[in-house]
This record gives structure tokens, C-alpha cells and sequence, in this order.
């Protein structure tokens, strides 16, 4: 089965001669609070990284200027983004903490040396409705039954968008190294339920397009009529997206709840 995001491709400029532009956005369901523990993981999985506000303006220009907390870096800039970046060695051993950093937009006009500079840089943006949660209602009938339909998603999600040059090898790497992170800290794996009955339809379902971090999952799980998305197809009843059944029963048994 395949494990792999379904990714989309960025509005790159480029030409016939300039096919080495690429562009790739990775999008999952994350929780508000889970945000900056992203952010740590990030570090943590590729050190020597820095975090930093998303706009030109707010460009730092000494280390008190990097910050550990991704929402911090985006409030610093009145934003719900932030970039984060993991310099090259050469950049780090300059001692000039402007090196450290890259902004895309000063870039993207220009060849391979410029998106080299730009290096291994993402720009990563998050959810910014008032609450995470939406309640869905509606009526339908059924058996000559009106029934009133009522649950909740899970409307929260993260974007981490990156533009590369896909002729430099290490940069391809760190792609690969990203994907690699984003997986194992995501499930695409889910059950499918009817919105009216709460009862599953199908046990075991998988999407590589939607997937949602433990948080959400645990979520969904600890609490009844919350799900992640629809899941119907054309001209059936809808269904839903939800925790698998064994999943959301290990969870509430962690927190103590009735299975």
C-alpha cells in the first residue's frame, strides 16, 4: 500500500530550460497545541536548524532573533507561519548569523547558485480558525425515517511547503529525509463511519492524501461524534472519517474511559 503523501505542486516560474524548479507542498490534520512539538521534532531531526518569522521585515539579525517555538516565529511577524531552515555547514561556520537564514522571495527569479543559497528552507503555515473543531448537521431521510444528523471535525491542519532544485542531490536528500519524518509522525490509516448512526461502515481504510498527527487521532478517539473528514462516494450514503475501532478503544482505555 502506498505510504506516501499526495503532494501538489507548487506555481514555480519556470520555463522549458528551467525544468530543475520544483515545488512541493506537504498538508496533514494537526492540533493547535501540538504546533510547536512539531517544531522541536523538526530540530531535533535536523540539527543546526533555525526557526525564524516568515517576513522580509522581521529578518533577525542576531541569534535572540531565531526562536525554538513555531508560533512564536509567526507571531513575531503577525503571521500564522514561519520558515524554518537547516543551513548549510559552510553558512554555520561563517559566524554570520545572517547566513543562517533564507527568504524565498529574493530567490526564485534566479539559477541554481541562488537556490542553492536558499538551501534546505520550508515555509511552514498552520490553521488559523477560531476553534479547531466544526460542528456538521444535517437531515436525512432514510426507510421513510427523517433522521437528524449531528458530529463534529476536526478542521485543524498544517502546510509545509518547500521549493528545491531538484539537480542538487543534497537538497533532494533533505527532501527525502523530510517526507520520511512527515510519515512517521502521521497516519493515513482510518476507519470509516456513518454520520447519523456513529456506527463503522468500513473497519479499515487508507488514504496516503489524508493524514492527521497522533494528537488528532488521540482526539477523535477520546471524544463521540468527532471526526477527521468525509469519506463518500458519488451516489452512496456519505460516511465519514474516524479513529479504526482498535485504535480509538487503546486510547480511551489509556485515559481510563470505557472502551
Amino acid at each position: 500500500m502506498n505510504q506516501r503523501f499526495k503532494s501538489t505542486w507548487m506555481p514555480v516560474p519556470r520555463s522549458d530550460s528551467e525544468r530543475w524548479k520544483r515545488g512541493v507542498i506537504y498538508e496533514f490534520a494537526i492540533l493547535p497545541e501540538e504546533i510547536d512539538g512539531f517544531g522541536i521534532a523538526l530540530e531535533q531531526r535536523f540539527p543546526g536548524s533555525v526557526i525564524y518569522p516568515s517576513r522580509l521585515r522581521t529578518e533577525p539579525t542576531r541569534l535572540s532573533g531565531f526562536f525554538h517555538s513555531l508560533r512564536e516565529a509567526g507571531q513575531a511577524a503577525n503571521s500564522a507561519s514561519a520558515h524554518f531552515r537547516q543551513p548549510w555547514p559552510d553558512d554555520t561556520a561563517s559566524g554570520d548569523e545572517r547566513r543562517l537564514v533564507s527568504y524565498r522571495e529574493e530567490l526564485l527569479g534566479g539559477g541554481h547558485d541562488a537556490f542553492r543559497r536558499m538551501g534546505r528552507c520550508l515555509h511552514v503555515s498552520w490553521w488559523t480558525g477560531r476553534t479547531p473543531i466544526l460542528e456538521r448537521r444535517f437531515k436525512e431521510r432514510r426507510n421513510n425515517e427523517m433522521l437528524d444528523c449531528e458530529f463534529y471535525f476536526i478542521a485543524s491542519s498544517m502546510k509545509v511547503n518547500f521549493i528545491y532544485d531538484c539537480d542538487d542531490p543534497e537538497v533532494v536528500l533533505f527532501l527525502r529525509d523530510l517526507e520520511a519524518f512527515l510519515l512517521e509522525i502521521t497516519t493515513c490509516d482510518f476507519a470509516s463511519y456513518d454520520p447519523c448512526t456513529h456506527e463503522v461502515i468500513n473497519p479499515k481504510r487508507r488514504d496516503a492524501s489524508q493524514r492527521r498527527s497522533v494528537g488528532v487521532v488521540r482526539h477523535a478517539s477520546l471524544h463521540d461524534r468527532i471526526y477527521f473528514d468525509y469519506c463518500h462516494r458519488e451516489g452512496k450514503p456519505p460516511e465519514v472519517m474516524g479513529p479504526r475501532p482498535e485504535i480509538r478503544a487503546a486510547f480511551r482505555r489509556e485515559a481510563g474511559l470505557e472502551a
